[in-house]
């Protein structure tokens, strides 16, 4: 059975393909019928499933993340794609090609790591050196740092994002050092590196991308701090305010209070910190959603959780 990507499904189209199943529920429409609702995920992108008849009893036979077997038929409602499933079969993992169903990321993963490394090479102060050295020496932060996504669903969502936007950040914070007098720029640059370290931890992307329980209990800033301050014990008389002012840059890189940060920017390189990593994650989320937007001849996107809900203008790359 070949497989059905669900970025080349449109109206009309019969479907008999293998998709991950995530945010199953069962609903209630206004003629208080009740009906199943998920989403079916690829490594293109996702789409809505749904299921009218029978759905307490069929949501008994699968759960968040099987591999499943959907038959039906797409259709459009308000303007998105929906699979309208007749039939769905959970199928065992043994029998799936895992890279069907997890994106990659498109940059080489192991040029991008060695380019962290020798940017960790080219640091002069010893202690953070030493500290990112001793991160990266242990083999299991340094192959899941290479494997796990950057987020679930609102950016660089596929293997190898969190690496891809660690770079990505970790370079704009040493090109701003050109622009700007007074920063410490290893402070900075050890910050960029390890400020989304706990996601290693807080994700699952074994073979779907979801919350672990540590992830949704704990969350990574408070994870990645854990981590790093237990390898800063290990490197004896490392200076206390050297580990108190990294910390804070770890603690305060989502800025605000409601986006889950436990305490705000107080200090420059966390305030720098914080804006490159923001800017580089609202850029690669309205390029990624852009990219997935469903009908090509359309210059709006669909709305996005990202942007307040809002519709993304798609079309500015014009020619004058």
């Amino acid at each position: 059975m070949a497989k059905q990507y669900v970025n080349k499904l449109k109206t009309d189209d019969k479907v008999d393909s293998v998709f991950i199943v995530r945010n199953k529920h069962v609903r209630i429409t206004k003629n208080n019928k009740s009906y199943l609702a998920f989403e079916l995920v690829d490594k293109s992108g996702e789409i809505i499933g749904r299921i009218w008849d029978n759905a307490e009893e069929i949501s008994m036979l699968f759960k968040d993340n099987d591999f499943v077997r959907v038959i039906g038929i797409v259709e459009s409602f308000q303007n998105k794609l929906q699979i309208n499933v007749k039939q769905v079969q959970v199928v065992a993992q043994d029998k799936i090609d895992i890279d069907e169903f997890l994106p990659t990321a498109t940059k080489d993963i192991d040029l991008m790591f060695d380019q962290i490394v020798n940017i960790i090479e080219g640091m002069q102060n010893k202690w953070l050196k030493n500290l990112l050295q001793a991160v990266f020496e242990v083999e299991e932060y340094r192959k899941l740092f290479k494997k796990a996504p950057a987020s679930v669903k609102m950016h660089s969502y596929y293997i190898g994002g969190l690496l891809e936007h660690t770079l990505s950040v970790t370079n704009m914070c040493m090109e701003i050092d050109k622009h700007y007098k007074n920063i410490n720029k290893d402070l900075l640059v050890a910050g960029a590196i390890l400020h989304d370290i706990g996601k290693i931890y807080e994700y699952e992307y074994s073979h779907a991308f979801d919350y672990t329980d540590r992830g949704r209990l704990i969350g990574h800033v408070v994870i990645g701090t854990q981590m790093v301050k237990s390898k800063i014990a290990e490197i004896p008389q490392f200076p206390a305010e050297l580990e108190m002012l990294l910390e804070h840059m770890l603690l305060s890189h989502h800025g605000q209070y409601e986006w889950g940060s436990p305490k705000k920017p107080k200090v420059l390189e966390a305030v720098i910190l914080h804006y490159m990593d923001d800017m580089d994650a609202k850029i690669s989320g309205f390029q990624e959603m852009v990219e997935k937007s469903q009908d090509p001849d359309k210059k709006w996107t669909g709305r996005s959780f990202m942007f307040d809900n809002k519709m993304l203008y798609k079309d500015s790359n014009i020619d004058l």
